[in-house]
């Protein structure tokens, strides 16, 4: 059985954020790596490594509010821009593959990181397959969602989940923490600061979750 903890940062990185990492800084050390989601101040990185002194692997992919030239200047902090690409993480003799996608459902003519969803679907058929996807949107909105353009969903993010099924799928975007499942993928919405516990004992994955920037903090 292989246990695995990870740091989710979704869409912001304001005082709640703040605060729930400063209170929960010992349980954030003891996580594998922070997984950001997009959609953070460009401060936010920086601040993760000199500030709060985080110092595991960073994989993040952007959001539709993020620069377009991010990714440049990512490495310097230790951060793995994942659009499109895979990283490998290797835990008790076992290799877990990591995959991502930036950017979310084009609402607006201008604004770098959006796709319409033919793109999105040409750009995803160059991502392989995974167990742990990151993308800053969902395939579609959460249940009961108001109804808003910008927060939509991109279908060919579906595509790839039936397609390959990952085993867990990460997002943003949406300003809720959430749980959905799609066939063998459970999806997991998130917003601020989420602590995400994966126990695997073969083909089997069970998860929990809980966020950090809501209280009690404990």
């Amino acid at each position: 059985m292989i246990q695995l903890r990870f740091a989710v940062i979704a869409d912001t990185f304001a005082t709640m954020v703040r605060t729930a990492i400063q209170e929960n800084i010992d349980l954030i050390h003891t996580c594998h790596a922070l997984l950001l989601l997009g959609d953070l101040p460009a401060q936010a990185y920086p601040a993760l490594r000199e500030e709060f002194q985080l110092p595991m692997r960073g994989l993040c992919v952007l959001g539709n509010h993020d620069g377009e030239h991010w990714s440049d200047w990512l490495p310097r902090y230790q951060f793995e821009h994942l659009h499109l690409n895979l990283a490998a993480m290797r835990k008790d003799g076992r290799e877990f593959i990591f995959g991502g996608f930036s950017g979310s459902e084009r609402y607006k003519p201008d604004g770098h990181w959006q796709w319409d969803n033919r793109t999105a679907e040409n750009l995803l058929a160059n991502l392989a397959p995974c167990d742990i996807l990151l993308t800053h949107t969902a395939p579609e909105p959460p249940p009961d969602y108001p109804a808003d353009n910008r927060h939509s969903g991109l279908p060919a993010l579906g595509g790839y989940i039936d397609k390959h099924q990952p085993k867990l799928a990460l997002h943003g975007h949406f300003h809720q923490t959430f749980q959905q499942q799609r066939g063998e993928t459970v999806i997991l919405g998130c917003y601020g600061v989420v602590l995400l516990d994966c126990t695997i004992d073969g083909d089997s994955w069970q998860i929990q979750w809980k966020e950090l920037n809501v209280p009690p903090w404990n």
